[in-house]
C-alpha cells in the first residue's frame, strides 16, 4: 500500500474513532475532583480499593502530569493504565494542569504543587508522599521534593529530561525560519503550536508511522488512535512559561547548571535524600537517556531503569515490562 492509501485508511479510522468515548473518559468520571488550585491546576483523587501485601503500608501517591498534554496518556485504556497500577499500592492524587488565564512562570507551577501538598496535609494525609512526575512534570517534582522534602517519601521521574541541550539546534532553526515570530505578540501559546513544534523536531517519523499503520493489528491500531486522540488534548501555555522553557531550560540549560532558584532557594538535586527512581526508554528522543544521566549521577540514592520503547510508547507497548520493573523498585524502598 502506498503512502496516499495509508493516509486515507488512517484518516477514515481516526474519524470513526475520535468521537468514541474511551477508557480515559471513564477514568475521569471515576475520579473525585477535590479542588481547583486557582486556574492553574486541578487535583483529582482516586481511592485505592485493592488491599495488597506487596507494600507494607498503604501509600499516598501524588502524580504530576506534563504541562504540555493532558494526563490521559497515563490511563488511555484499561489495559494501559499506570494509575490503576499505582492504586494497587495506595491512593492516588493526580495533578491536572489547566489552561492558564495569567502569565504564569515555571516557578508558579512548583508553588502550585506546594499549595497542593499543604492542603493534603490539612486533610488528614498523614503519610509521606510518593511523588511521581511525568515528562516536564518530573522537573517540577524534583523542585518540590527539595522544597518539601520533609513530606516526601520517594520520587519517581517518568521520561523526564534534565539536560535540555539536545533541543538547542531545533530552537535555533525555529527562530531562523520565523516560526517563533508567529507567537511573539501573543499572551497564550495555543496547544496546536506546541504539537507542531514537536512534529518539526522529528518530521521523518510522520511518514513512517503512517506507512506502518496498515501493518498493525486491530489492538495496535486502537492503541495508536488512542495516542493520536491524546495528542489533541493538550493545554495552552502562557507565553511567559513558553519563553522560560526556551530561554532558561534550553538556551541557558538552567537545570543542568544548577541555576534554578525558587524564592532564593537553589534547586540542587544533590540535596535530595529520598529514594529516586528514574525511568528512561531506549528510543526516547524527547528525553533521551543522556539527558537524564547528569541528574542520576548527582543524586544520592537513585535507581535508573531503562526499558524498551519511546517517550510514551513504553506506557503502551512495553507496559508489563515497565510495570514489573517499577514494582520491583517500589517494593524495595
Amino acid at each position: 500500500m502506498n503512502i496516499t492509501a495509508s493516509i486515507d485508511e488512517y484518516i477514515n479510522d481516526y474519524d470513526n474513532f475520535i468521537y468514541c468515548k474511551g477508557e480515559a473518559n471513564k477514568f475521569h468520571i471515576q475520579a473525585t475532583k477535590i479542588w481547583q488550585n486557582y486556574d492553574l491546576s486541578t487535583v483529582l483523587y482516586y481511592k485505592s480499593t485493592k488491599k495488597t501485601a506487596k507494600v507494607k503500608n498503604n501509600r499516598v501517591f501524588l502524580l504530576v502530569s506534563s504541562i504540555f498534554n493532558s494526563p490521559e496518556i497515563l490511563f488511555v485504556s484499561k489495559k494501559q493504565n499506570f494509575i490503576d497500577n499505582l492504586l494497587q499500592y495506595g491512593d492516588v492524587y493526580l495533578v491536572k494542569w489547566n489552561n492558564p488565564e495569567k502569565q504564569y512562570k515555571i516557578n508558579d507551577y512548583v508553588l502550585s504543587l506546594s499549595t497542593i501538598i499543604n492542603k493534603l496535609k490539612t486533610q488528614n494525609v498523614t503519610k509521606k508522599i510518593d511523588l511521581v512526575g511525568h515528562c516536564i512534570g518530573g522537573n517540577l517534582a524534583v523542585a518540590i521534593t527539595i522544597l518539601k522534602q520533609q513530606y516526601i517519601r520517594s520520587l519517581t521521574m517518568l521520561t523526564s529530561p534534565w539536560d535540555y541541550s539536545h533541543f538547542l539546534l531545533a530552537i535555533k532553526l525555529y527562530k531562523m525560519f520565523g516560526f517563533y515570530d508567529l507567537i511573539k505578540e501573543t499572551e497564550l501559546v495555543p496547544k496546536i503550536y506546541i504539537q507542531i513544534m514537536f512534529f518539526l523536531m522529528f518530521p521523518n517519523q510522520f511518514q513512517q508511522k503512517i506507512v506502518n499503520y496498515e501493518t498493525r493489528t486491530k489492538f495496535e491500531k486502537e492503541n495508536y488512535l488512542l495516542v493520536e486522540k491524546w495528542l489533541q488534548s493538550g493545554t495552552n501555555l502562557a507565553k511567559a512559561t513558553y519563553d522560560e522553557i526556551i530561554t532558561n531550560l534550553v538556551e541557558h540549560n538552567m537545570l543542568l547548571n544548577n541555576e534554578w532558584y525558587i524564592n532564593d532557594k537553589q534547586i540542587d538535586p544533590s540535596k535530595i535524600s529520598v529514594p529516586v527512581c528514574i525511568i528512561t526508554s531506549k528510543k526516547d528522543k524527547i528525553a533521551p537517556k543522556n539527558s537524564i544521566l547528569p541528574l542520576h549521577k548527582s543524586l544520592k540514592n537513585s535507581t535508573l531503569i531503562e526499558i524498551a520503547g519511546g517517550h510514551i510508547s513504553y506506557l503502551l507497548k512495553d507496559n508489563q515490562n515497565f510495570n514489573n520493573n517499577y514494582k520491583k523498585w517500589l517494593t524495595t524502598i
